[in-house]
């Protein structure tokens, strides 16, 4: 698969976790982070690159941009909300991207396969604090 190709997946699939959380209503139950979590995962390991990752970023803030201008979706907080997608989407893609790289070497012994997992581990303590805080101080 080239290059180009690669880049306009990893943008379709940015777009639909843009889109998935829209229509799953942010904050709603929360069921939109798992469909921005697993869709940063499946585009690890379909399309693995920072570059692919940047791509996905830039399809989330195509597709809202173009929500914000349409009318579905309120602008004034759409880049809270695609800050927080590309976050999530990111520890996915991170998380996957990690896994892809333990499962291809056979080991997690790798430097960079633990480095992975000790920024994943440290994010998820980083998203529980800033939600303990939004929880604490919702103004």
């Amino acid at each position: 698969m080239d290059r180009l190709a690669r880049l306009l997946i990893a943008l379709a699939l940015g777009m639909a976790a843009s889109e998935m959380t829209r229509l799953l209503d942010i904050p709603g139950n929360g069921s939109w982070i798992a469909a921005t979590w697993i869709l940063g995962a499946v585009a690890a390991i379909a399309v693995p690159s920072v570059a692919s990752f940047g791509a996905a970023v830039l399809g989330m803030v195509f597709l809202t941009i173009s929500n914000v201008v349409t009318g579905s979706q309120y602008a004034g907080l759409a880049w809270l909300v695609v800050t927080m997608d590309a976050a999530v989407f990111g520890h996915g893609f991170l998380v996957g991207a990690t896994g892809r790289r333990a499962w291809r070497l056979r080991t997690i012994r790798d430097g960079r396969v633990l480095v992975g997992v000790a920024i994943a581990v440290a994010l998820v303590a980083l998203f529980v604090q800033v939600v303990l805080d939004l929880d604490r101080n919702p103004a």
